[in-house]
């Protein structure tokens, strides 16, 4: 854990955004843990399914055990998944307590900062977004947009390499990138910060489902009880 709590873990990465501080965040919850204990099927929420292709499972397990300065994993809190898979997925990282937040930083009782305070940190950038969906109604103007569909780690891959040739050809540097696209997201943050570390990277799952015009499939996207549920480690 960066500071030792919920709130004040989206605080700290609030105030790198507000001071440009490149930096990465990529979140892995259970679905993201299945894939590590080599569970074959779709998710949840249908987002993406694994089929026990050792390359993605790989890939996805570099991205959670990358060691690098501002680069933050978040992983499954014991509320959440149980003391047992928690100690697992914390063990399995491979890193100290400073380079660890929670999978669900941005949601549950965060959200509303997240979207009242952070968001509008957005302004400060020129935002790239890899998503889902329509751009339209997102509360920030995007600079661009790569849509990926369902299981993009393996239908959209290409978009790795039209990314690396934005920033490389254009030498980008202090901008940000969004990523909503299930465990493809983070191994995109991954492989971006690693070449590119002096951009911002943030993987943010379904925090914008309605405004991509998706089904907001999730509780605390509909006002359940979970906007009040403060995780814990």
């Amino acid at each position: 854990m960066i500071t030792n709590s919920f709130r004040n873990d989206a605080e700290y990465f609030s105030s790198l955004l507000d001071s440009r501080t490149p930096f990465c965040v990529t979140r892995y919850g259970d679905g993201e843990m299945y894939v590590f204990e080599g569970r074959l099927g779709k998710n949840s929420v249908n987002e993406f399914e694994f089929n026990g292709q050792e390359h993605l499972k790989q890939e996805l397990l570099e991205s959670y055990e990358h060691i690098q300065e501002n680069y933050f994993v978040g992983i499954p809190c014991k509320c959440c998944v149980g003391e047992e898979n928690f100690n697992k997925m914390k063990k399995l990282s491979l890193k100290d307590d400073d380079k660890l937040t929670w999978a669900n930083i941005f949601v549950n009782s965060n959200f509303n900062f997240f979207r009242n305070s952070m968001v509008p940190l957005f302004d400060k950038y020129k935002i790239n977004i890899v998503a889902p969906g329509s751009i339209e109604n997102l509360p920030f103007k995007v600079n661009n947009f790569y849509r990926v569909g369902y299981n993009a780690w393996v239908n959209n891959a290409s978009v790795y390499d039209e990314l690396v040739d934005y920033i490389s050809s254009n030498n980008i540097k202090g901008e940000l990138f969004l990523f909503c696209a299930g465990p493809f997201a983070k191994t995109l943050s991954y492989k971006l910060f690693k070449q590119f570390p002096d951009n911002t990277y943030l993987d943010l799952g379904s925090v914008f489902l309605r405004e991509l015009g998706l089904r907001p499939n999730r509780g605390y996207l509909n006002g359940a009880n979970t906007l009040n549920k403060v995780c814990i480690w």
